[in-house]
């Protein structure tokens, strides 16, 4: 194995790398959040969040981790990556059940047919 199938390789996984972060974030920025605002009411609001900040623990503890073990000079990317990520999720989640608690969204009702206002496929959240 020479220098050139080493680069190949390194281009193939950094590759990778570009796709699964891009499913990532189109996953973690569409589904969840979206959720929040549609269910994220009242009571629903407080365990919907109480998974955002057990997922914010988890980030820092395995970005942390990742810090430790990774070569001197680079030690910070992996916490600040995830930090980075953290801190838009949050932003993300609270927005999203702004939202539901001011009624800007359509309720869980309007997915099972019973229409409570003039959603028209339209988002209505304002930022």
């Amino acid at each position: 194995m020479d220098v050139n199938d080493l680069r190949k390789g390194g281009a193939a996984a950094l590759f990778l790398l570009g796709v699964d972060a891009a499913y990532n974030i189109m996953g973690g920025s569409n589904s969840s959040p979206q959720t929040t605002e549609v269910f994220g009411k009242g009571k629903r609001r407080r365990t919907l969040m109480k998974w955002v900040y057990l997922a914010e623990l988890k980030i820092l503890l395995y970005t942390g981790f990742a810090s430790l073990l990774a070569p001197r000079g680079v030690r910070a990317w992996p916490l600040i990556g995830g930090l980075v990520v953290a801190a838009e999720m949050h932003a993300s989640y609270t927005y999203a059940a702004r939202c539901a608690d001011r009624g800007d969204s359509p309720s869980g009702d309007v997915l099972q047919g019973v229409d409570h206002g003039p959603a028209g496929g339209r988002p209505r959240g304002r930022l």
